[in-house]
């Protein structure tokens, strides 16, 4: 997309989409082909031209906030949106910090369309299945991406879910008629196993519910935390549970507030980030090590650490840490213990992802991007707009929207 600018008149030509606000009598227009500004400096669509008004207001968007510019100040392949009243003038363009990119070298496909908002998903080891949550989370759905038919489906509340790292086998946690249950679910054989189940209140008859869960490595066991009670300001989460296929449970000490856990390549770590006490707005991140049966912590209280990945052959942990506006990318050495800061960038990194041994996959910005980095040359590329990224067999999935549209996109990048 290209913008050439004369003294007289300036072209605007680029891929957007103009949206009217929702009235009570009218519904969003999405337009979606390219567009120009004429002579009389109205948007020119197809035989159709569109007035601007002239209090119109041109707002950047970025990582660090929003400021006014001048309609030539559009930077060269931003992402447009054109607000129209009801007489259909354009008051408003919001232009946002996302860059719209394209490389032929670059192939994205479109896997899937849901109609509806969805903002996680899991594909299976062999890349048959697609499971997904409603943006409630209390419908869990199962996709078929070869016929791409609905077959199996289950509703409840709180429910979260991990596909097993070999086998069509989801672990999914659901409550139910005040009980709270682990289960599994075979695509293949359309069988269901309960794992373990328990009362939704605790003995101290608080509400509690699971709200994480993951598989080992190995697939040998399920780790999830439990939140439950409100014992400080910001309620707690109780210590991290192992339990095996036999439903025998195992509780790791210690390990409070947790929010967010992942399990080292071989299975021998876990990292984890938690909630401190004093200030939930604040995280730490800590390692537990199997092999020693012992709790590492990396970074200090007052610190905002998350988003934890093992690097293969569990070598390295690779997370963030934010320090002020700026989210630096941090390398920690299993064995040395010495810590690098590898790379900085505008607030919002989160979702890593190995697309390879050496190229690091992340969402960054308030209105996300993914981004491949080579942690050997130090390189990044924008792959797309989109958020939750998956990497499965070198492939690399995520999820994308379209303002205005209650559609989610499933695209696949190879």
């Amino acid at each position: 997309m290209n913008r050439k600018f004369s003294t007289l008149l300036f072209l605007i030509i680029l891929a957007t989409i103009i949206t009217t606000p929702v009235r009570a009598d009218t519904e969003s227009i999405i337009i979606t082909e390219k567009m120009k500004i004429n002579e009389e400096g109205q948007i020119q669509l197809n035989e159709r031209s569109i007035k601007l008004s002239p209090n119109l207001n041109v707002v950047y968007l970025d990582q660090k906030g929003q400021e006014l510019i001048d309609l030539k100040d559009i930077p060269p392949n931003a992402f447009t949106r054109y607000f129209l009243n009801s007489n259909h003038v354009v008051e408003n363009i919001e232009v946002s910090g996302r860059i719209v990119t394209s490389n032929n070298n670059e192939k994205i496909d479109y896997v899937y369309v849901f109609n509806e908002t969805v903002e996680e998903f899991k594909i299976s080891p062999d890349e048959k299945y697609l499971a997904y949550t409603d943006y409630s989370r209390n419908n869990l759905t199962i996709i078929d991406l070869i016929t791409k038919e609905v077959i199996w489906k289950i509703s409840g509340e709180h429910i979260y879910y991990d596909w097993h790292p070999q086998e069509n086998l989801l672990a999914y946690s659901i409550t139910q008629d005040e009980k709270i249950s682990i289960k599994l679910y075979n695509p293949e054989t359309l069988q269901s196993k309960k794992i373990i189940s328990m009362k939704e209140k605790n003995v101290d008859n608080y509400n509690r519910y699971i709200n994480f869960l993951q598989w080992h490595p190995q697939g040998e066991l399920i780790a999830y935390t439990v939140l439950e009670g409100f014992s400080n300001a910001h309620g707690c989460v109780s210590a991290l549970n192992l339990v095996n296929l036999s439903g025998t449970i195992n509780t790791l000490p210690q390990l409070n507030n947790i929010n967010y856990f992942t399990w080292s390549s071989t299975g021998s770590f876990l990292a984890y980030s938690r909630f401190t006490e004093t200030n939930p707005a604040t995280s730490t991140l800590g390692i537990w090590d199997f092999t020693k049966n012992k709790n590492i912590t990396i970074q200090e209280t007052n610190s905002n650490a998350h988003s934890p990945i093992f690097s293969s052959h569990d070598k390295y942990l690779i997370y963030c840490n934010l320090n002020g506006l700026m989210d630096n990318i941090i390398f920690y050495n299993l064995h040395s213990h010495k810590i690098d800061t590898i790379k900085e960038e505008l607030r919002w990194i989160d979702n890593f992802q190995w697309l390879d041994e050496d190229t690091l996959v992340y969402t960054f910005g308030d209105l996300p991007q993914i981004k491949k980095f080579d942690i050997i040359s130090g390189n990044t590329q924008v792959i797309s707009e989109g958020f939750a990224p998956l990497t499965i067999n070198k492939g690399l999935y995520f999820l994308k929207k379209y303002p205005g549209k209650q559609k989610t996109y499933l695209c696949h990048h190879k």
